[in-house]
């Protein structure tokens, strides 16, 4: 078994930095566990933030009906053991029926091996393995199941951060609102539909009076403050769909949604 399963985790481990979502390389470890372990069925089950239900997020061999259907709570019996204390659970037919029904998402199995999969940031939920017969070799397979957990882990985590980094250069600190970088490149997405489609766009440049004596008077963090409750002020009077962003260091700059905006009717929304 060891020299199929090496390399296909191998190729995956290789494919993880390359990989901007984790769906693909979630997917490769699963197909991995199929070809090298002989599984029937993977399932990775997340807890949703919104509803703190547990939801299968992305599965292999299992019937999308059967994976939406799915819903547990986190409870006291073999999930919640999973999440506060027990890394890894084995299930087997004969054992716990309750237990049995908490991981069954499809179609009766004869053992599953399930690992929890978590981050510096907490707990996302399990990465669970059936089998129809029992798997040769057992403890490698405990391991490489550990192992590919770990994996997913590391490839959701790696997902955060990256939108995390990527909201940091979207949005201007002060303000909250679009940074001019990512605002002129919605603009010429924008631009290029209008173009396209030979309709006009609209373009508003705002700026605040005497925006400088009121820094020298009243100092720099005192002119952020007014900056923030002005940004605060225009979210509030436009509709959520349109673009707003900072333009300068006392300028907004905003364009209506939807080429077809004529200049008169931004006139008059912005009135």
């Amino acid at each position: 078994m060891k020299e199929h399963v090496l390399p296909a985790l191998c190729q995956t481990l290789a494919g993880l930095p390359a990989d901007r979502r984790s769906v693909r390389t979630i997917k490769r470890i699963m197909r991995c566990m199929e070809a090298s372990l002989g599984a029937t069925a993977v399932a990775l089950v997340c807890k949703n933030k919104r509803s703190d239900e547990l939801e299968v997020t992305q599965s292999h061999n299992i019937f999308q009906e059967a994976a939406n259907a799915y819903r547990r709570q986190v409870g006291t019996g073999a999930i919640g053991r999973l999440f506060y204390s027990e890394p890894l659970l084995i299930i087997k037919r004969d054992a716990n029926p309750e237990e049995y029904q908490e991981l069954k998402i499809e179609t009766d199995y004869r053992l599953a091996v399930a690992a929890r999969v978590s981050s510096s940031a907490g707990v996302y939920g399990f990465f669970v393995v059936f089998f129809e017969t029992d798997p040769q070799d057992s403890p490698l397979v405990i391991q490489l199941v550990q192992a590919a957990a770990g994996l997913c882990g590391a490839a959701k985590e790696r997902e955060e951060l990256l939108d995390a980094l990527d909201d940091l250069r979207r949005y201007d600190p002060d303000t909250g609102l679009l940074c001019y970088t990512y605002f002129m490149d919605r603009l010429a997405e924008e631009l290029a539909k209008s173009h396209r489609y030979k309709l006009p766009l609209s373009l508003i440049v705002m700026d605040v009076d005497n925006f400088k004596p009121i820094i020298k008077s009243c100092g720099s963090h005192s002119g952020i403050e007014l900056l923030r409750e002005l940004s605060d002020a225009l979210k509030f009077c436009i509709r959520g769909v349109d673009i707003l962003g900072r333009f300068g260091s006392d300028e907004f700059i905003m364009y209506p949604a939807f080429p077809g905006f004529h200049v008169h009717s931004a006139g008059f929304f912005m009135w």
